[in-house]
Order: C-alpha cells, then sequence, then structure tokens
C-alpha cells in the first residue's frame, strides 16, 4: 500500500492498527507504544541538492574534458595532414621542372643551387616559406594581361601589353573627354604610378576565341 507519514499528537501514547494476514484472510489487531516508534527524519535536500550540484558538475567536466580531448586529437590529425600536403606539395614544386623551373628555382633558393642542394639544405618549413614568399609577390606584380588605373586619373583603365620591373605601357579601355579615348596608347608609364584592379585576360586566349568564332 505504500509508506505514510503521519503527525502523532504529543497526547497520544499508544498506536493501534489492524493488519490482514495475506494468507488466511484473517484480520489482526496490534498495538505500539510511541515510545517504541522511531521518528521519522526526512531528508536534508539543502544536501541533497548540494550533493546532485557536485554530482551533475563533476559528470559534465569528464564530458568537456573528453570533448576537448577528441576536439584536439582531431585538429592535430588535420594540422598533420595539412603539413604533410603542403610539404608534399613543395616538393613537388621544387622537384618538378614543369612546375617550377630552374629559373625560378635560382629565384627562390638562389643562384647556382640544384635540387639536390635544395633538398639537403632546407627544412620543409624553410621551402614552403620561400616558395609562398615567391608566389605572393608574383601575384602582387603588375604583369601582361592585367587591368590597371593610373593613380592621377583612377577613372582611365588600362589593358597591360607590356610590364617590367619599372615600367608598363598598355591600351586605355576606358574614353574620358579631352583626356583619352579608348584605344589609346599609354607607354612606359612607372609601375608606382598604377595600381591593380584585380581584373585580368589572357590576351593569346581572346584572340584564339575571337578566330574560333570568325571561322566558325
Amino acid at each position: 500500500m505504500g509508506a505514510y507519514i503521519i503527525n502523532i499528537p504529543s497526547t497520544v501514547d499508544r498506536i493501534i492498527y489492524t493488519n490482514v494476514d495475506p494468507m488466511n484472510g484473517k484480520t489482526y489487531i496490534a498495538s505500539y507504544s510511541v515510545d517504541d516508534l522511531t521518528p521519522y527524519t526526512g531528508p536534508d535536500f539543502e544536501q541533497v541538492k548540494c550533493e546532485a550540484y557536485e554530482e551533475g558538475r563533476n559528470s559534465l567536466l569528464i564530458e568537456v574534458q573528453k570533448a576537448g580531448k577528441n576536439k584536439i586529437k582531431l585538429e592535430e590529425d588535420e594540422y598533420y595532414q595539412r603539413g604533410l600536403s603542403d610539404a608534399w606539395e613543395a616538393a613537388r614544386k621544387i622537384c618538378t621542372n614543369w612546375v617550377l623551373p630552374d629559373s625560378v628555382l635560382s629565384k627562390i633558393f638562389g643562384m647556382d643551387k640544384t635540387i639536390d642542394d635544395i633538398m639537403k639544405e632546407s627544412t620543409a618549413s624553410e621551402a614552403i616559406e620561400k616558395i609562398r614568399a615567391y608566389e605572393q609577390e608574383q601575384e602582387e606584380q603588375i604583369t601582361k594581361g592585367d587591368i590597371v588605373l593610373i593613380r592621377s586619373t583612377p577613372e582611365v583603365e588600362i589593358f597591360v601589353t607590356y610590364a617590367d620591373e619599372e615600367y608598363v605601357s598598355g591600351i586605355a579601355l576606358t574614353e574620358v573627354d579631352g583626356y583619352c579615348e579608348i584605344g589609346d596608347q599609354y607607354i612606359d608609364i612607372r609601375i608606382s604610378d598604377v595600381e591593380k584592379t584585380g581584373k585580368h585576360y589572357d590576351i593569346v586566349s581572346v584572340l584564339q576565341k575571337m578566330r574560333e568564332e570568325s571561322n566558325g
């Protein structure tokens, strides 16, 4: 039937109760002296809450630590694989002439350096860093096919037909009244006087496409 909590008045000194025997169904009457009963002491709910909090907190910390270790392991694996990939890519560029020809390797690692010299004298990190620095420099340089702006007149776009370390030449792609027309030639403009727009056209591919369209 379950357990029940009852309050016994101070004037009661004996409890009488009935009990049914489940075997024969007979009812018995029994009694207990109140002095023989053990008072019920309820749980300390504040203590229970504190213990539950600590248990939950410790469990959470354990799960967080496990998750953290798993994340660190995944990141370590990712960085390791990325390092392998970068090292292999650098080795491929060094050892395969169709990626970086000898003339370019000389600019990156120094004149008269053979592939054997580079592989012996450079660590993977050094080789990767030098190649990245060279490639970054190449991206920043102005080359044939780039579209540039003249800093003093930024409304004028020029298609670069020639470029070296100091000067560029090209053809105007925009028209400004009283200043230039589309197709005007610009010769030997200092590189410091122009800036890249980020646009680039492969003139060889464009001309080839024009020929194909005219013949087709």
